[in-house]
């Protein structure tokens, strides 16, 4: 499939730039569900296949919260936006963002803190229309017309949020 062949070179190319394959999970049973998880000395990223599409996320290293590729755009200077994107262009986005990614980790203690804002917004954003006014005491908040899907996204990676952060727990 071309698609995991993108992804395939991806992976390859982390290898190549000193990442480590620290966890690589597939399960059959699950849609074909996969999960590999990287480390560098400034970043984790975590490719991850569920029913068949691709995300990948980030974490400044040893961070307990990963990170959407949007929140990382919202908070470091790289070119393009990664909204849905092909697996072939999600492959490319993060092989031309390494270098900047890595670098802000470097620069920017703070980061961590910055990036779970953006994600915050990124989910609230998702779920609901915001007026353009902004919210007054009696706003009335509305979903959009294409919300059931994003409703949905945002709810799978609340949940995986969780459950990264309990699996953290327990590895502590």
């Amino acid at each position: 499939m071309a698609s995991d062949a993108a992804i395939e070179a991806m992976v390859a190319d982390l290898v190549e730039q000193g990442f480590q394959l620290v966890s690589d999970t597939y399960s059959a049973e699950s849609f074909g569900n996969w999960l590999r998880e990287f480390h560098s000395p400034e970043l984790w990223i975590i490719v991850a296949r569920e029913r068949g599409r691709w995300s990948v996320e980030v974490a400044p290293s040893g961070s307990a919260l990963w990170f959407s590729l949007e929140a990382w755009a919202a908070c470091v200077k790289v070119i393009g936006t990664p909204d849905v994107l092909s697996p072939a262009q999600l492959s490319e986005f993060v092989r031309s963002s390494l270098p900047a990614l890595r670098a802000a980790v470097l620069a920017d203690r703070s980061l961590g803190s910055s990036l779970d804002r953006a994600e915050r917004a990124l989910q609230a954003r998702r779920l609901v229309r915001v007026p353009q006014g902004g919210l007054g005491a009696a706003a009335l908040l509305k979903p959009t017309a294409s919300s059931g899907d994003a409703r949905q996204e945002a709810a799978r990676r609340l949940a995986q949020d969780k459950q990264r952060r309990r699996e953290q727990r327990q590895k502590n």
